[in-house]
């Protein structure tokens, strides 16, 4: 379940690198690799739009994140890419910074190849995804060239906007629980209604909702009334 937050908003995807019997496989040639299937608190899907923020994979050599995204039929096809970064076998890798675009039901795995390594762990209730050659961005759905029993060591942040309540601030005030919400600040609009000091009276989107880091929410103000002479 996504909660508000006096802080950041986010959601970790993918493993929580702590399962036990991790081994290290090779890719095998150019890749994606990505798990389809976690069992609970873990989760494979994003559950809501947003932005990744930051990976961690256990492995070794050079690793590209990758955003999947389903596209029927049990195909999938790229979404968004960041730069690659070097793993370092032994532990965890990262948090490696990125910024990729993700929405509510993609994946998120890592494209490697030569003498890159992933480490996979038997989790029961897992399964993960081998595609070969790796996805291409907004290329037709292909189906995996392998779909296996175990959970891979790849893990994400998802960062989103958990829309607060602006209705009653003021102004300023509805802009910082925005920004504190990682909301992007959309249009202030001035509406009829007439109070005694200027105050948020609509939002565009209802407090409590969960979207993109990157959709705007506006707002109506309302009016001053005037001073009594």
């Amino acid at each position: 379940m996504l909660a508000p937050s006096a802080q950041a908003n986010t959601v970790v995807i993918g493993s929580n690198l702590t399962s036990p019997g991790f081994s290290p496989l090779p890719f095998g040639g150019p890749a994606t690799v990505t798990n389809s299937a976690l069992p609970a608190p873990m989760t494979a899907a994003s559950p809501t739009d947003g932005t990744v923020i930051s990976w961690r994979v256990i492995g070794s050599g050079q690793l590209t994140p990758r955003v999947i995204r389903p596209t029927g039929g049990g195909t999938y096809t790229g979404a968004g890419t960041g730069s690659p970064k070097s793993a370092t076998s032994g532990g965890v890798s990262g948090s490696f910074k990125t910024s990729i675009p993700i929405k509510a039901g993609d994946l998120f795995g890592v494209d490697g190849g030569g003498s890159s390594e992933l480490s996979m762990a038997p989790t029961a209730s897992a399964t993960n995804l081998y595609f070969a050659p790796a996805l291409a961005d907004s290329a037709p759905g292909v189906a995996p060239l392998g779909t296996n029993s175990g959970e891979d060591a790849v893990s994400a942040t998802v960062q989103f906007c958990l829309v607060p309540k602006l209705k009653g601030k003021s102004p300023q005030a509805a802009r910082d629980a925005l920004h504190a919400a990682d909301c992007k600040v959309g249009p202030k609009r001035k509406g009829k209604k007439r109070t005694k000091r200027k105050k948020v009276i609509k939002q565009t989107i209802k407090a409590g909702t969960s979207v993109s880091d990157t959709t705007a929410v506006g707002f109506t103000v309302s009016r001053k009334k005037p001073k009594k002479k």
